[in-house]
């Protein structure tokens, strides 16, 4: 009998570590959404970080978007969160809660890894060539049909062309060229100081949501 009372007790004990931690989790993924929703709307509001080109490629003009890729990603992990308080819900609608939060969780540990990739890459100083490719044939539709864009870009950037391998000077009457610094190595050396702490901490987040989906499946 004392062996039983000790067993329940471990596994209660468990239990409560497990809920506590499950809720820790969804609960920096609910006010960690909300605040990058946040930021994305101030960037998009404020157009930091924006480049208006004409992207071939959806994909790659919503990841360029810092404003509208915070609001997106941000809302999605929010919703994340918002599912995870109701995961560990009694009968089916709790099932179902712990369904749809597996889910969402295995797609933000994707992003995550995909996010730590990226940003980890560029910290290494690699030029992430699927990017930089689509960004020069987005430079050049732009140069050709709204040069004023990229006159605008050059200007903010102090910078001229895309880069040595694309486009190494924009001839643009209204912002001649001043400078030999490309634009693409100039914007990606503004950020530098940001990409390795994004990396260390997307893969931080990535291991930490990677436990929470093996907590999900075994209680």
């Amino acid at each position: 009998m004392k062996g039983y009372n000790d067993f329940t007790s471990s596994r209660s004990s468990g239990n409560t570590f497990v809920l506590f931690y499950h809720g820790t989790i969804s609960a920096l993924y609910f006010l960690g959404g909300l605040a990058l929703v946040g930021v994305g709307i101030y960037a998009e509001v404020t157009h930091s970080g924006k480049f208006d080109l004409e992207w071939t490629n959806d994909f790659w003009k919503v990841i360029s978007n810092f404003g509208i890729a915070g609001i997106v990603v941000g809302a999605v992990i929010a919703l994340v969160g918002a599912f995870g308080f109701f995961a560990f819900g009694r009968g089916c609608c709790g099932k179902f809660f712990k369904f749809v939060y597996f889910i969402l969780v295995i797609l933000c540990f994707l992003v995550l890894l995909f996010t730590a990739i990226v940003t980890l890459m560029l910290a290494n100083g690699d030029n992430v060539s699927p990017f930089k490719s689509a960004a020069c044939s987005a430079w050049k539709q732009t140069a050709s049909d709204d040069p004023q864009e990229i006159c605008k870009i050059q200007n903010e950037y102090s910078c001229c062309g895309f880069s040595s391998s694309c486009d190494p000077t924009t001839t643009i009457s209204t912002c001649p060229c001043v400078t030999t610094n490309h634009c693409y190595e100039t914007i990606i050396h503004k950020y530098h100081k940001w990409y390795l702490p994004i990396g260390v901490v997307s893969c931080i987040l990535g291991a930490l949501t990677l436990i929470d989906s093996l907590v999900v499946c075994c209680v």
